[in-house]
């Protein structure tokens, strides 16, 4: 069976989205299902590590999208039933979060009739958190448009429970809807060092570190952080930050990294090497965050500055060490207990655990 996975960007360009279809095109593989991606980002550039290149549409328009689709499903060999796996991220695909041409583009396809099955996953819905942060002035638009997407497709997947909650709400029906938090893109190795036995460092990747590094507050609970957990080096993986606040430390050096793709098995090596993993990310929404994932996969101590009160299970202090003001540290058996804990719920939507909803979705056999 071929699908076709609908994609901004994918490797070698840094994407935790790309990585993660990237990902799951290999898992499915032997599940019997093969992936043709269309790549939505026109400036995308290989090489792709893959067996069969992807097809990247000329424009973000929704003509070049139905074309791209098109092209593809005639490659497939079929006149109905093809199935198309929609990775949607609202803030990739269209300025200020609002990507018309796309759902445009898949309102068109769908109105083809029988021919195509669209399966949509949303990374991301619409901009939440204050109402005075710029961003949450789109927040309407980005709904509306998330609202006509899940009605346009035949079956949803979110990775957090207020998506799926929408996603029900929107789509006028109380099946068709799965919700699973996000995997590891990193890696998962099977060999698991304990706390003691790593070194003493705190690593932060991602996009969140940006906001770290911006905040003069937040760099600081960084580093507060690390001189209580007794660490003496912090790893920072990622692009320069314009205008990054770089406090000092006695004690504490700051290693920093170019971003190293996905694919490149150094990263994993980094992680399990080390103590903690550092993240910054609204609560609610931890469970789409890839890298809480990393650190989880990686048997790390996750530290979390969280927005919002813990949800989707998470509770300070079980499966994250929370990094505020005044907290008392655990003793160093109960820090493991908590690395151990966030792996252990970890293994419940790990990559394995992503292909079998995947594949039983993509055959009829799921939701």
């Amino acid at each position: 069976m071929k699908i076709i996975q609908v994609v901004l960007d994918l490797p070698p360009s840094i994407c935790g989205v790309g990585d993660f279809a990237y990902n799951m095109s290999g898992m499915l593989g032997p599940r019997g299902i093969e992936t043709r991606f269309l790549v939505c980002n026109p400036l995308w550039q290989g090489p792709y590590p893959g067996r069969v290149p992807p097809l990247k549409i000329k424009s973000m328009t929704a003509r070049a999208f139905r074309d791209g689709a098109e092209n593809l499903a005639s490659g497939i060999g079929r006149d109905r039933g093809i199935t198309l796996l929609i990775h949607y991220v609202n803030y990739g695909y269209g300025k200020k979060g609002c990507p018309f041409w796309l759902v445009n583009g898949i309102e068109r396809l769908k109105s083809l009739g029988e021919k195509y099955r669209l399966i949509t996953m949303f990374h991301e819905m619409y901009a939440a958190g204050s109402s005075w942060k710029p961003a949450y002035v789109f927040s309407p638009i980005h709904r509306y448009l998330a609202k006509k997407l899940s009605r346009a497709s035949d079956f949803l997947i979110t990775t957090a429970e207020e998506y799926a909650r929408a996603a029900k709400l929107w789509s006028g029906r109380d099946t068709g809807t799965v919700s699973l938090p996000m995997p590891s893109n990193v890696g998962e190795p099977s060999k698991i060092s304990p706390l003691s036995n790593r070194k003493k460092r705190m690593v932060i990747f991602g996009q969140q570190r940006r906001a770290v590094w911006r905040s003069s507050s937040l760099s600081e609970r960084l580093f507060r952080a690390c001189s209580t957990l007794g660490l003496n080096e912090i790893v920072d993986i990622g692009e320069d930050v314009p205008g990054a606040a770089h406090p000092r430390h006695t004690g504490i050096t700051v290693r920093r990294m170019a971003p190293i793709p996905a694919t490149d098995i150094s990263l994993s090596s980094i992680l399990s090497e080390s103590f903690a993993g550092y993240l910054h990310y609204e609560s609610k929404f931890i469970s789409k965050s890839t890298v809480y994932a990393a650190y989880c996969a990686h048997g790390m101590l996750p530290v979390f500055y969280a927005e919002g009160p813990a949800t989707a299970g998470l509770t300070a202090g079980t499966l994250f060490l929370p990094a505020r003001r005044g907290e008392n540290v655990p003793g160093a058996g109960r820090l493991q207990e908590i690395a151990d804990n966030a792996l252990t719920q970890y293994k419940t939507h790990d990559t394995r655990a992503w292909a079998d909803m995947i594949s039983a979705v993509v055959t009829g056999k799921g939701g």
